[in-house]
């Protein structure tokens, strides 16, 4: 029927809009469709029905709508906690998410990917800005890491959104050598080396050096791995001689060097840990060491009170010794704390001394 006239009808409240001209009744055309005006959302995100109804007839047309509102949020959905060795892709593609304060997926926004400049880190095969499609989400292209192991975070940022999406990934480098390791002198810790993916055809031998064979003894200083296998057919050890640290090197053929720090420490005590003397009297007390190192090793101490108590400024623990004398002297009636240490890897010590 053609001169209908059909009343187009959106939301007076909440997520809504607004017909062009402020026009919402249109008569129908001789093919007896009627077309609304232009409809523009309002500021209002979230999804409702326009209904188009006709006077005197009970059902009435309805059309499903949805506002969509600005970027609101960032979500990585895919990517993140991958590993791959160094110089090679990651398989899976960061992939991300935009979404409006309610949850809507916000398409056509421009995402924008960023790797650390410096450090482990990797490169993208193309821009690493990227719109988001109809569904909100955006995959950046394929991203290579770099020459550098370790793991590092990647970012996807929306403009006007504060919180961007972060993808944790690691490069493994070709050797892999434990962080952290710490040994007491005289004794010896494994130093798990590993290859970041299977050796190839015929295995890889890998040389081991320590900077400082009188601070850092190694077990083994050359290992095998098995074609196929990621670890060594013997786990090497490390072996504390003196207090200190020294740089752990691996090197292998068409691989690069990789070093690691291992520090050599030991602990300090004194025993009693408190003492009473009198004024004018003095005591001696025993300081000890964990294990022995194999060169004298200089003990310096301080007095929190030196008006109460003397002490002397320094002194020498024999080499392969693991205890000393130590005298205290009152000097007038108070409290003071005595610590003794020898250096950053040696763990200091105190002793509570009161003067009466």
């Amino acid at each position: 029927m053609s001169g209908v006239n059909v009343t187009f009808q959106a939301p007076v409240t909440g997520a809504s809009g607004s017909f062009a001209a402020g026009t919402n009744t249109v008569a129908t055309g001789a093919s007896g469709l009627a077309t609304s005006p232009a409809l523009t959302a309002n500021g209002t995100p979230g999804s409702y029905a326009v209904t188009a109804s006709l006077s005197g007839v009970t059902a009435s047309a309805s059309f499903s709508l949805t506002n969509i509102g600005p970027a609101a949020s960032v979500i990585a959905i895919g990517g993140s906690g991958q590993s791959t060795s160094i110089n090679t892709p990651f398989t899976n593609p960061l992939v991300v998410k935009v979404q409006d304060a309610i949850g809507n997926p916000v398409p056509g926004v421009t995402v924008a990917f960023a790797a650390p400049g410096t450090g482990a880190s990797g490169a993208f095969n193309g821009s690493s800005m990227v719109t988001t499609n109809a569904s909100g989400i955006a995959a950046a292209p394929a991203f290579t890491a770099n020459s550098i192991g370790g793991s590092y975070n990647v970012s996807a940022t929306v403009l006007d959104v504060t919180n961007p999406a972060m993808y944790t990934v690691t490069n493994l480098s070709g050797i892999v050598l434990p962080a952290g390791v710490t040994v007491a002198p005289g004794l010896s810790a494994p130093c798990p080396i590993a290859l970041g993916a299977p050796a190839p055809a015929g295995g890889v031998f890998i040389a081991l050096t320590s900077s400082s064979a009188s601070t850092v003894a190694l077990t083994l200083t050359n290992v095998f791995v098995p074609a196929g296998s990621t670890t060594p057919t013997v786990i090497p050890r490390v072996h504390g001689i003196n207090l200190g640290s020294a740089a752990i090197t691996a090197s292998a053929w068409n691989y690069p060097a990789v070093s690691q720090q291992v520090q050599v420490a030991d602990g300090l005590n004194f025993f009693p840990s408190s003492v009473i003397i009198g004024a004018g009297n003095s005591q001696n007390v025993t300081l000890t060491l964990s294990a022995p190192v194999s060169t004298n090793l200089t003990v310096s101490f301080s007095s929190s009170n030196p008006a109460a108590v003397a002490v002397p400024s320094t002194v020498m623990l024999p080499a392969n010794t693991t205890s000393l004398d130590v005298r205290l002297t009152g000097l007038t009636p108070g409290t003071a704390t005595i610590t003794a240490g020898s250096g950053p890897n040696a763990i200091p010590a105190s002793i509570i001394v009161t003067v009466r």
